[in-house]
């Protein structure tokens, strides 16, 4: 089928891919078998949590899903989740070849994907390249040539924000690809998007549920992330194992907080000492409990700094979350503004409470839409009141970075 599909458009199939075996493979891509699994370091993240969600996925995977989109916000998971399947046994069995993108690293563009199936001859054709529905072929017909997993890890960098919030693909190549996977009769391989934003309706969404599934993350659960702790060599006796409950708490289950927060307490100077961390920044989290449990219903006074008592989380946390406000800054202004407000709640409230905070800014419909941004890029939480009625909040890391964004608006 491969050649065939070459031929169709004029390349030579055999400059451009030896599928002999899997290392001539990555030797025409580029990616060295030691970058083979080059999204995350398996031993420095030392995977726990997620096994119920992680057998779901690959049953899905193995049946017939073909594209699955990993979505939330950032630091929760998504790519390590990619990473974790990408090295499943069962997995690899079914799909023994791995191919890799990550956007933060690579441009934005289709070639980079094409690059990585077929090589650079292909990628690199000037004429191919004024011809973007021949490189989807080639992409594609590699994908059914032989059984792949292809990781397109931080694909928000292949989108963009239109009208009315929604988001698109820069390139109609990325979404004329994705759909000629779900639609093509016969596919073996499959595609693991990881996103911060909501991937696009692809072909008229007729086979969502089917060949696409998508999965919203959200935090670990205590037992979940207590295990992280103990992967992490903090082995709390009784009395400081409630202490890190009360962290894991405040923290929502965030696992990229919990890790830096784990590698703090395994450093020195606590050396694994729970109480010694505690003693240090405990107050931290006790000022975010009192938050949490008082009955002011807002308080833009708020300031806990879940996100930078540490250089760790400094560094690590508070860092990722300003970048996901300065993206939805430059992309939706409406939606920025509506984030900064109602950051003054404390706890969850109705669709209407924060339509409010910007109604004197734009008509009802752009508030609507504005709203509907936030949700797109998973900045809203949700739970459930008494009446089944849905309320909405911000996670306790991003409410903290939007007080400050806050703080801002009204200096200006």
């Amino acid at each position: 089928m491969f050649k065939l599909i070459c031929n169709a458009v004029g390349v030579d199939w055999v400059e451009v891919v030896e599928w002999n075996n899997e290392s001539e493979v990555l030797q025409e891509t580029g990616l060295k078998e030691s970058d083979r699994l080059d999204i995350i370091d398996p031993v420095e993240t030392r995977w726990v949590g997620r096994q119920a969600l992680i057998a779901e996925l690959i049953n899905k995977l193995q049946a017939e899903c073909r594209i699955l989109s990993l979505m939330g916000i950032t630091g929760i998971g998504k790519t390590s989740l990619a990473a974790r399947l990408s090295v499943d046994m069962e997995l690899r069995q079914t799909f023994p070849i791995l191919k890799v993108v990550n956007f933060d690293q690579q441009p934005p563009n289709f070639e980079v994907v094409v690059k990585c199936l077929v090589g650079e001859t292909v990628a690199a054709d000037k004429e191919l390249q004024k011809q973007p529905e021949k490189l989807v072929m080639i992409a594609v017909g590699a994908l059914r040539s032989h059984p792949c997993l292809l990781v397109l890890d931080m694909a928000e960098a292949l989108l963009s924000t239109i009208s009315d919030g929604m988001h698109d693909f820069l390139e109609p190549a990325f979404k004329q690809f994705l759909e000629q996977i779900l639609k093509v009769d016969r596919m073996p391989s499959r595609v693991v998007l990881t996103s911060q934003y909501r991937i696009p309706t692809l072909a008229e969404g007729r086979y969502s549920g089917s060949r696409q599934e998508f999965m919203d993350l959200k935090g670990l659960s205590e037992s979940e992330a207590l295990d992280l702790f103990q992967a992490w060599d903090i082995c709390p006796e009784e009395k400081e194992l409630e202490l890190l409950k009360r962290i894991i708490h405040v923290y929502e289950g965030h696992p990229l907080a919990l890790r830096v927060i784990a590698g703090d307490i395994r450093s020195l100077p606590f050396a694994g000492d729970v109480q010694a961390y505690w003693k240090e920044y405990g107050q931290e989290i006790e000022d975010v409990e009192r938050m949490q449990n008082s009955s002011a219903p807002k308080n833009k006074g708020d300031r806990p700094r879940l996100d930078r008592y540490s250089l760790s989380l400094e560094d690590l946390v508070r860092q990722r979350v300003e970048s996901t406000f300065k993206r939805l800054y430059q992309s939706s202004r409406l939606a920025y503004l509506m984030i900064c407000m109602i950051s003054e709640y404390r706890c969850a409230v109705e669709k209407k409470a924060c339509l409010i905070m910007i109604e004197d800014l734009c008509s009802e419909e752009e508030a609507k839409s504005a709203f509907l941004t936030l949700q797109r890029r998973f900045l809203l939480e949700t739970e459930q009141n008494t009446d089944k009625k849905t309320l909405y909040r911000l996670h306790s890391i991003i409410r903290r970075v939007a007080l400050d964004h806050l703080d801002k608006l009204e200096d200006e």
